[in-house]
């Protein structure tokens, strides 16, 4: 492998640790480099030193690991007996910083995207790019039935195949990255259950 040094890239830094999970091995890598320029993982090795001139930065008795992926998110809830009327009692400014604190809080955690699938108003969209927070794949508010499962997130959508087509493109408008669709009721909204649905499968179909 060619030699990197930072005469020819803008800035490394190398970071040590005691072992390395690779996400693909059957066993722990011990003595691991990762060279990183910038942002950028530019190399992983075993064994050997940083890059002459590199910034190091050496984390002791630690295992370093891929980011964690979590697929199923929401931010704009937090972990409380009653999230639905917190959220809701929230202007959206002040929803929006929650839900930056809960990204913050899932990078602490070692989880470096989130697959947000369901907030209000587009509010999850506002905080993608942002350095302080995981890379956001975002749904917007969940397409719902009227008085549906989470219909107080704002996707309420005539149960119709004209009905949620409409809903499908007012949300790629926005510039969502994922469209959910509450197929059932659930547990976050008196009087919808998940075991009945709430659009046929024609109109799942259409949309």
């Amino acid at each position: 492998m060619t030699q990197l040094t930072v005469t020819d890239r803008r800035k490394l830094t190398a970071i040590r640790a005691a072992r390395l999970f690779d996400g693909t091995s059957s066993h722990l890598l011990a003595d691991p480099v990762v060279v990183l320029d910038g942002a950028v993982i530019r190399s992983v090795e075993t064994g050997t030193g940083p890059p002459p001139g590199a910034d190091v930065v050496d984390l002791g008795d630690v295992t370093l690991l891929p980011g964690l992926i979590d697929t199923h998110v929401h931010l704009a809830f937090d972990a409380g007996p009653d999230a639905v009327g917190r959220l809701l009692a929230r202007t959206d400014e002040e929803a929006l910083a929650a839900m930056a604190e809960a990204g913050r809080a899932s990078l602490r955690a070692g989880v470096t995207t989130v697959r947000d699938l369901g907030d209000r108003g587009y509010l999850a969209l506002r905080l993608r790019g942002r350095a302080d927070q995981p890379a956001i794949v975002a749904a917007g508010p969940p397409i719902t039935s009227p008085r549906g499962h989470c219909h107080y997130l704002g996707g309420v959508a005539e149960p119709t195949e004209y009905g949620v087509r409409k809903a499908v493109r007012e949300h790629v408008e926005h510039g969502v990255d994922v469209i959910k669709i509450m197929a059932s009721g659930g547990t976050l909204t008196p009087g919808t259950h998940q075991h009945l649905a709430q659009f046929d499968a024609a109109v799942l179909r259409a949309a």
